[in-house]
Parts: structure tokens; C-alpha cells; sequence
């Protein structure tokens, strides 16, 4: 009996679209000239997803260039002049520091939703071991003093 595809979609988001097409055409729910059909149209999909990835890139990297500017401009004093605090300066960089958190909140999303569509079971758990990982960073950043710090382990445990 073939699959609806309100099934089918239910299915991938269960084991991903990949594995729910394989499932699908072994059962016989859809026919190989089909699965092509589908196939095509998961690529598409991850292509789609690639060049969203891409223009979130492109945007990350034109705040990172806009915030060295702007670290720039709070750094260096006119000559002969000692350097005070510049509200509108400092202003400025957070700011861009708040629309270089969003653009990597949304890159993170993509990547999330590339992932889901390839293994959910995979990426049931990333948010928290994201959040997870980033408190023991911070934890361990603090009980060195030193805001640098790497710890790229955490995010591998």
C-alpha cells in the first residue's frame, strides 16, 4: 500500500529522510522509480539548506569585520589623547556583538535542522550538550581567570 506522504514525513522525522525512504522502498510503501523522485527532492532540500548556510556565513563574517573595526576605533586614542571610555563606541560594539550572536544562533539552526533531517536521534540531545559543554567552559574559564580560555574537549565529551 503506498504511503501518504503526511507518513512518509512523519516516518523522516522519526529516523531521518534517508532512512525512512530506504525503509519505505524495501517494504514496498514506494516504488524505486519513486525513491529517485524523493531522493532528488532530500537533495534539494540540503542544497536549499547549504546555500542558507552560505549567506549566514557571508553575514557572520561582515559583522566579525565590522567588530574588528569597531575593537579598532575603541582601541587607538587620537594622538596626544588618553584613552576614556566612548559610550557611543562601546554602544556601537555591543550591538554588533549582539547581531553576531544572532547570525550564529540562526547558522546553528541550519546546521540543527541539517543534522535532524539526516539522524534525529543524532541531534535529539545537541542543544543541551551544547549548553552543557558551554557552562563547563565558563566554570573552568572562571576558576583560571582567564575569558579566552579553549576547552574545545567539553564539546566532545
Amino acid at each position: 500500500m503506498p504511503i501518504t506522504k503526511e507518513e512518509f514525513l512523519r516516518q523522516s522525522m522519526e529516523v531521518g529522510a534517508f532512512s525512512a525512504l530506504a525503509r519505505n522502498v524495501d517494504n514496498g510503501n514506494i516504488r524505486k522509480d519513486k525513491a529517485d523522485d524523493i531522493a532528488d527532492a532530500i537533495f534539494d532540500f540540503f542544497i536549499g539548506k547549504f546555500e542558507e548556510a552560505e549567506k549566514e556565513a557571508h553575514h557572520i563574517s561582515a559583522v566579525l569585520t565590522r567588530l574588528k573595526a569597531s575593537a579598532r576605533s575603541g582601541k587607538t586614542p587620537a594622538p596626544g589623547q588618553s584613552w576614556t571610555p566612548k559610550q557611543s563606541v562601546i554602544d556601537a560594539f555591543v550591538r554588533e556583538l549582539a547581531t553576531l550572536h544572532n547570525w550564529l544562533v540562526s547558522l546553528y539552526e541550519t546546521d540543527i535542522t541539517i543534522l535532524d533531517t539526516i539522524d534525529p536521534k543524532l541531534t535529539e540531545l545537541q542543544p543541551q550538550k551544547m549548553a552543557d559543554a558551554m557552562n563547563k567552559v565558563r566554570a573552568e574559564r572562571r576558576k583560571r581567570l582567564e575569558h579566552g580560555a579553549h576547552f574545545a574537549k567539553f564539546f566532545y565529551e
